[in-house]
């Protein structure tokens, strides 16, 4: 295919309105952003979902033990390549729900009426061996009026609720997909308002996929199916570790967040994700993530976030204290070719995460970069080292001018895709986010490889 071919960029149409209707002396263009401390808003509202009475009767589905074979689509997915990089990490495989299983009709539950006269079923799916499940959803159009809440047994981990609009929006184009539950048994309560018709459409489950990592435990040697989920090597430095701390270094941690998303066939996957501050400081949650993770709007709508997910001392393999968010995202523009994609949450951040500066100005030979990132989806790292210069890039889907860069402290891995290549602007006292990772060939067991990043000022119109 010839260069002239491959020109594979898109903008949403509320992108597209807003340059259209620019005036015709058009300003000058902006090229940078300083960062911004968020200074937290009210959490918003979620969808309304009352707790359901302790004793509802749930109908149970229990896909039974994981057969040896199942989580082939991991493994390949996950096989070597010359890059090591360039694509996302695969950690969770699909799991179909039987024929008798999969078409439930919603008036065959058994329904409780609660104190405020709503009705209540309750649902509970089964992944034997599995750290986490997200379950698929499809509903008819008559289901707008109910509302879902996902959680896991017990009352452990983060519990979510979503409207029944929110799924049947989906369900016109493809799957709504839960939020990730830890533990492998997923609730799911179903709420009617008193005096609502039960749909007449049945709610379709295809299938759950079944991750074999989850943000609270990713020690491989507890997981009998796949290795090199949650194990990165042992050159990676912890942000916990690095010496002569900054405030500005801290605070860019701050902006960095692991994305774990799943396509329609259940593989889940792993990637590194940044926070950007605009122009206008609206904190809108402009996230700057790899078209080879997010290189569709479905997937940028399964997008989970994890913030915070760090390690609390130097040394220590145990997350602190981080927010789970399932509000997935809308995405905004991508290129296939440059290999990146901007994407809006649909949650308003976490208190605590800050928006990141940037520079969309081509990058100096030999100037110093960092990086932040979730190697193999483990707790966040830092690497260090020398801008090589351009580099012209024609591998898979990429085609066009990318930044090589060489460490001199820590590398990248999988699951690092999308990580922010920095720059520290002395003058403002902060780092700037240049571009995303790539690909590359650099390792623990490579020190010197190079590793290739997209560059800001090609995704920035």
């Amino acid at each position: 295919m010839t260069p002239n071919l491959r020109l594979r960029s898109w903008f949403s149409s509320a992108c597209l309105s807003a340059l259209l209707a620019a005036p015709v002396a058009l300003a000058a263009p902006i090229t940078a952003v300083p960062p911004a401390e968020y200074p937290g808003r009210p959490a918003r509202a979620e969808a309304a979902v009352m707790l359901p009475p302790a004793d509802v009767p749930a109908l149970r589905i229990d896909l039974g033990v994981v057969a040896a074979t199942e989580d082939r689509a991991v493994r390949a997915a996950n096989a070597p390549t010359l890059t090591g990089k360039g694509r996302p990490l695969a950690i969770g495989f699909g799991r179909e729900l039987g024929a008798a299983q999969r078409s439930i009709d919603l008036s065959r539950l058994t329904w409780q009426t609660g104190a405020d006269g709503a009705r209540h079923a309750r649902i509970e799916i089964a992944s034997p061996g599995a750290k986490a499940i997200r379950v698929a959803l499809m509903l008819g159009a008559d289901s707008a009026g109910m509302a879902f809440g996902f959680s896991g047994v017990g009352g452990t981990g983060t519990s979510f609720a979503a409207s029944g609009s929110a799924i049947v929006a989906a369900s016109a184009d493809g799957l709504y997909w839960s939020p990730t539950i830890a533990g492998e048994v997923l609730r799911i309560d179903i709420r009617v308002a008193p005096g609502v018709a039960l749909p007449l459409a049945p709610l379709v489950i295809p299938r759950v996929s079944h991750l074999l990592a989850d943000g609270a435990e990713l020690d491989p040697r507890s997981n009998k199916f796949t290795k090199g989920i949650g194990d990165s090597g042992s050159c990676n430095i912890d942000v916990a570790c690095v010496v002569s701390v900054t405030s500005a270094f801290n605070d860019m941690t701050r902006a960095v967040v692991r994305i774990t998303f799943v396509q329609d066939d259940g593989i889940a996957y792993t990637c590194t994700a940044t926070l950007l501050n605009d122009s206008i400081q609206s904190f809108a949650p402009y996230l700057f993530a790899a078209n080879h993770c997010i290189n569709s709007a479905r997937t940028a709508r399964t997008i989970n976030t994890y913030w915070f997910f760090e390690a609390m001392v130097c040394g220590g393999t145990a997350a602190g204290p981080y927010v789970l968010q399932g509000g997935g995202a809308t995405l905004l523009g991508r290129s296939q070719d440059r290999d990146w994609a901007l994407l809006r949450l649909n949650d308003i951040v976490p208190g605590g995460a800050y928006f990141a500066g940037w520079r969309a100005e081509p990058l100096e030979v030999n100037a110093m970069v960092s990086t932040i990132h979730h190697p193999r989806g483990d707790l966040k790292k830092w690497s260090q080292g020398r801008s090589l210069g351009d580099a012209f890039v024609d591998y898979d889907d990429a085609l066009g001018i990318f930044s090589d860069v060489t460490w001199q402290q820590g590398t990248t891995e999988g699951g690092s895709s999308g990580s922010p290549l920095l720059t520290f602007q002395s003058a403002g006292g902060f780092y700037e986010v240049r571009g995303g990772l790539f690909g590359g060939s650099a390792s623990c067991s490579n020190l010197g490889g190079i590793d290739t990043f997209s560059q800001l000022q090609a995704s920035v119109p």
